[in-house]
């Protein structure tokens, strides 16, 4: 409750033990207080670091993204360390994400947009295997909108083509039938779930979509 994490805005990542105002020191205690915690060697962070959900008996875990395109989890160690963990290469540049996702059960995913070549796709990774799990890239490859939710049991993911799609979280298949929505009216932001069995998906034009997800699947 009293330890934050902070990027200098280029490589550097400084945990910080602030329990006080007046009364905050740089983690690990015996490191020089004008450098910090965890200088990256790749690139400069894409987005800020996400803290994963907390598993027993094991130490925090943080996710971060870098502008080489790569994505890495970083072990946060009780005195403070930043201990470097695994990391993938998602073949792009990162533009939305890393986006934390809990599947049912208690296991954790983390989803990233990249863009590459304008060719815009999803990947989804599984923070216990070294490989990316799948990656989903819509037809005719439009910019995917938002961020992927986990809804239903479903990977839900919106494009500007007014295409919302659920994929099957273990294979990135698309499962059942695609919802197209209706005129030229395209997701605002992303897809949520609403209720048992519905989406609340705000749309371009100022009106919200509340369609089943019974009909997807």
């Amino acid at each position: 409750s009293d330890t934050f994490l902070a990027s200098d805005g280029g490589r550097g990542l400084t945990c910080w033990q602030w329990s006080a105002p007046a009364n905050y020191i740089a983690l690990p205690k015996d490191k020089d207080p004008d450098k910090p915690t965890l200088e990256l060697k790749e690139g400069s962070l894409a987005a800020d670091p996400v803290l994963l959900p907390e598993m027993k008996d094991k130490p925090r875990q943080v996710c971060i993204a870098d502008v080489t395109g790569a994505v890495a989890l970083l072990t946060a160690e009780a005195d403070g360390r930043l201990k470097p963990g695994m990391r993938w290469n998602v073949g792009g540049r990162i533009t939305a994400g890393p986006f934390i996702e809990v599947m049912p059960g208690g296991a954790t995913r983390i989803a990233c947009l990249v863009d590459q070549l304008d060719q815009h796709r999803m990947v989804w990774l599984d923070p216990e295997k070294e490989t990316l799990l799948w990656s989903y890239r819509g037809k005719p490859r439009p910019a995917l909108v938002g961020r992927p939710r986990l809804v239903g049991g479903m990977v839900v993911v919106a494009d500007d083509s007014g295409l919302i799609v659920g994929l099957d979280p273990d294979k990135g298949t698309v499962v059942g039938k695609p919802l197209r929505l209706p005129g030229s009216t395209a997701p605002a932001a992303s897809p949520v779930g609403f209720g048992d069995d519905r989406l609340f998906a705000p749309l371009s034009d100022g009106t919200v979509l509340l369609p089943l997800l019974s009909r997807m699947r």
